[in-house]
């Protein structure tokens, strides 16, 4: 007999024009992500969160180049379909 696995955990549908709900965040990961820093610093203008958004922005970007450049065949081409 086969033993049946779980069903996963199932999150609640967000309402249109909502955005879903992201991953939880445990007091000990924001303690670490602040690193002993005020809270308020981190919303400065020259703050953590500035750097943070500035890292993911950039990750995100490479990212979507890297794709783009992966899924346009790699050759040198116009359109495909006459020869250079």
């Amino acid at each position: 007999m086969k033993r049946r696995m779980p069903a996963p955990p199932t999150q609640p549908t967000p309402s249109p024009g909502e955005a879903p709900p992201g991953p939880e965040l445990s007091e000990a990961a924001i303690d670490a992500f602040l690193g002993g820093r005020d809270p308020a610093e981190v919303f400065r203008d020259k703050g953590l969160f500035m750097a943070l958004r500035k890292k993911v922005a950039e990750r995100v970007l490479q990212a979507e180049l890297a794709f783009h450049l992966q899924s346009s065949g790699g050759g040198n081409t116009r359109n495909g379909h006459i020869r250079k």
